[in-house]
This record gives structure tokens, C-alpha cells and sequence, in this order.
């Protein structure tokens, strides 16, 4: 009875979203009649968005009409207090936020600290006023305005399990870093002591590759641009030779880069290119292509951070290339999800007929690009490999 011409279903919607309702339990109570009028009663609980459960008693006036009886509505039968034209309004108070303390009580947290080393705020995060889109996310009761935490930490957990689930007890260097912001998201090195990840020096290996593959785009070379894959060649007297010499004759630019020709990469860079042309490609890695890192943004980073456009025809050679070391190349059989882009990287050290190397896996998945280094892990595709893969999968 008295039920509104756009039924019941809108009210009954409207008060469980102002709520944040997220589950209602009914429980009926007696039936009582006094002085002519009959209630029927009833116990409500409600889980609401924000952790709470709010429980009371409420109940339903009837009235009997054709041999039958009815709810009169209103919208106290929602809530017995709620009266028509009113709404429901969860509002929050929130405390001061707690202080994030290290081993010898040091406030991380606090502002005074922050502002000496900004790259704190990745160990304790940071509070930051909510946008719309942020709240709805969260959902009721935040609002846009509210006190909300926010921090990198997902990042640096996920690099830290990758490299603590691995089997190998070599020593493993982990930097993870955003490419639209040049943000470090993510620093991991085992064991500890020395800070290799940011201040050792490593020889690069094939991933060097990517140098060289970028400085013989600018002179005209594409994915599709033909060359030849020996299995070792003399260049100065300096003897190149592949991976257990392996040879793959006349081949593509895009298949030798994918399978690391050593003897294809020698060659080309003796015929087109010479320091200064690869020491200039370096630095327009370096200042052109990508921001430098930001390992402390508080205070902002100056001038020198800001982007600069990388060449199209660069893009447009890399790209398909480091796309297809993961598809049929040295890492297709890693098992990377999709879109992932890379290159392995074996760098061997020390003397010997049989040197020990280092193994390297570079790459970028969307706007996350980071480097592992197992030292002394032999294989790229083997050793780091899949602690890259197991970093993604972990985000």
C-alpha cells in the first residue's frame, strides 16, 4: 500500500548505496496489534563498505485490505526513524595517521625525515588527499578529500618474492623503474652489505646489444635488413664466436638480434659504426630517450629530468626486435604473460677457456621496465629470466 509510482525498487536501491551496503541480513520478529493498529517487527543487519556492521530493529506497519494483508510503506520502513524526504549520509572520522618507526624508533614518517631522503616515502607511503576517481575506488565511506594512504610498496614486494622464491644462491641485483616518470619503484639486492644494484659496475653482455641495435638504426638498418649469422668472425684479428658456435647463415636483423648473434652484431658494428657513434648512442639513451632515474623526488627534480623524443626509427627497430627475443627468441621459452619486451644477456668474466659470466635479463612490460642481474648465473634466459618473469607475474 502507498507504494510510489516508481515502486520500491529505487528507494530500497538509493538507501543501500548512500550506506555502502554490501550485505543485508533479514531476521522477522512477532507480529503485534495494539489500539488498532498491527506492526510487524523485524532485526537488520548490514555490512557496509566500510568494515562496519550496523545492526537494528525495525518494523513494518500492516494493514488489511481485500482479505489480505499489506505493508503500508513509507520510508521508516527502511529505518524507523528515516522520515520522507530524508537520506541516509555515512560520514567517517579518521585518527592521526600512526608514525612509522625503524629498528632504533626513528620516525620514518615524519615529515622531517622525508624531507632529507624523499626515497623514503617508498618504504612507508605516503598520505595524500583522495581524488573522485581515487575514493570511488575505494568505495563508501571515502570521499574525494578524504586522508588516504598511498605508496610504491607493490613493486618492491613483488620484486622482493621473485627473488626470494628463486633456487639459485647466486648473488641477485634487482632495479625496477617507471619509463613516463623515471620513479625507481623498486631496488633488490642478495645479499646484502655492498649496494651493487645502484653503484656496481657489471659488463653488460648482449644486452650491450640494444646500444648497438639502436646506433645501426639511425644509420638506416630495420628489423628487415638483411645479414649474415657465422659462427665466429675475425675482426682486427679479434676472433667473435657465438654461443657454442652456433651459425644461422643469412638471416634478418630482427632474427639475429633475437637469438644474440655475437658474430652478426661484430660485424655490423666494424662496417657502419665506431666509438664515438655508439658513445653518442649511449648518451641518448641516457638524457634522450628516457628520463633519467629519480631515486629521491622530494625535492622535485630539476630541468635535467625532463623527457626528450627518442627517433621513430629507432622505436620502430627496437621495438618488433626485443618483442621477439621473448616470442621465438633466447627467452621464449621463459614463459613471460604477454606484452612483455627484453633482451638476455650473458657476460662472461675472468680468464680461462671456460669463464664464468654474468646473466642479465632487460626489459618493459607497459609503463613498469626493469633489469635483473645474477652474478655469476651463467645463461640470461636461464638465470634471470625467470625472476623477471616471476616479478611480473607477482604485480
Amino acid at each position: 500500500m502507498d507504494v510510489p509510482r516508481s515502486g520500491l525498487a529505487r528507494p530500497l536501491r538509493q538507501a543501500a548505496t548512500q550506506l555502502g551496503v554490501r550485505r543485508l541480513r533479514l531476521a522477522s520478529g512477532p507480529v503485534t496489534t495494539s489500539g488498532g493498529s498491527t506492526v510487524a517487527r523485524f532485526t537488520a543487519t548490514a555490512d557496509l563498505a566500510s568494515g562496519h556492521t550496523w545492526a537494528y530493529a525495525g518494523r513494518l506497519r500492516l494493514v488489511r485490505q481485500d482479505h489480505r494483508w499489506w505493508v503500508s510503506w513509507s520510508p521508516a520502513a527502511i529505518y524507523p526513524a528515516l522520515r520522507a524526504g530524508e537520506r541516509f549520509v555515512l560520514s567517517a572520522a579518521w585518527p592521526q595517521r600512526a608514525q612509522v618507526l625503524a629498528a632504533d624508533e626513528t620516525m620514518l614518517s615524519s615529515p622531517q625525515v622525508v624531507a632529507e631522503s624523499g626515497s623514503l616515502q617508498l618504504l612507508t607511503g605516503g598520505v595524500v588527499t583522495a581524488t573522485a576517481a581515487q575514493a570511488k575506488a575505494l568505495g563508501a565511506p571515502y570521499q574525494a578529500g578524504d586522508q588516504i594512504g598511498q605508496g610504491d610498496m607493490r613493486y618492491q614486494l613483488a620484486a622482493s618474492q621473485a627473488v626470494r622464491s628463486t633456487k639459485t644462491t647466486k648473488p641477485i641485483d634487482m632495479v625496477v623503474i617507471q619509463p613516463s616518470t623515471g620513479k625507481v619503484l623498486a631496488v633488490v639486492e642478495r645479499p646484502g652489505g655492498f649496494d651493487r644494484a645502484l653503484l656496481g659496475e657489471f659488463p653488460p653482455g648482449s644486452t650491450f646489444k640494444v646500444v648497438t641495435a639502436s646506433a645501426l638504426a639511425r644509420t638506416g638498418m630495420r628489423p628487415s635488413t638483411a645479414v649474415q649469422c657465422p659462427s665466429q668472425v675475425d675482426i682486427g684479428g679479434g676472433i667473435f664466436h657465438n654461443d657454442e658456435n652456433e651459425q644461422f647463415g643469412a638471416t634478418n636483423l630482427q632474427t639475429a638480434f633475437a637469438v644474440s648473434c655475437n658474430s652478426t652484431f661484430a660485424m655490423l658494428a666494424a662496417q657502419y659504426l665506431d666509438g664515438a657513434a655508439l658513445a653518442s648512442m649511449a648518451a641518448a639513451i641516457e638524457h634522450g630517450s628516457r628520463l633519467p632515474p629519480q631515486l629521491v623526488t622530494i625535492p622535485a627534480p630539476g630541468p635535467q629530468a625532463r623527457p626528450h623524443a627518442i627517433s621513430p626509427a629507432i622505436l620502430d627497430t627496437l621495438r618488433p626486435m626485443m618483442r621477439a627475443v621473448v616470442t621465438t627468441g633466447t627467452a621464449a621459452g621463459v614463459g613471460f604473460p604477454p606484452g612483455v619486451y627484453g633482451k638476455t644477456g650473458t657476460a662472461q668474466y675472468g680468464n680461462g677457456p671456460n669463464p664464468p659470466a654474468h646473466g642479465w635479463f632487460i626489459g618493459y612490460r607497459g609503463d613498469v621496465a626493469f633489469a635483473v642481474l645474477v652474478e655469476g648465473g651463467g645463461l640470461g634466459a636461464d638465470s634471470a629470466g625467470p625472476i623477471a618473469n616471476a616479478f611480473l607475474r607477482n604485480l
